[in-house]
């Protein structure tokens, strides 16, 4: 497995020491510098996307949560 933290640690600036651990957790920080830019509508948007490819690929519906 690739190891890219030394790349986010180069290419993304700390923002404090939460920021710090989970790049040293190996979560991608391209990603959470993206969906940090998206409005919540858009974030809840995205999920309900990723939870509709979801359910095509296992070909089940997941039940609502209200």
């Amino acid at each position: 497995m690739l190891d890219l933290r030394p790349v986010w640690r180069a290419r993304y600036r700390s923002q404090g020491p939460a920021w710090d651990a989970a790049i040293e957790a190996g979560i991608d920080a391209s990603q959470l510098e993206f969906n940090l830019s998206l409005t919540p509508t858009e974030r809840l948007e995205q999920h309900e996307q990723l939870m509709r490819t979801f359910e095509q690929f296992h070909g089940a519906a997941l039940p609502e949560q209200r």
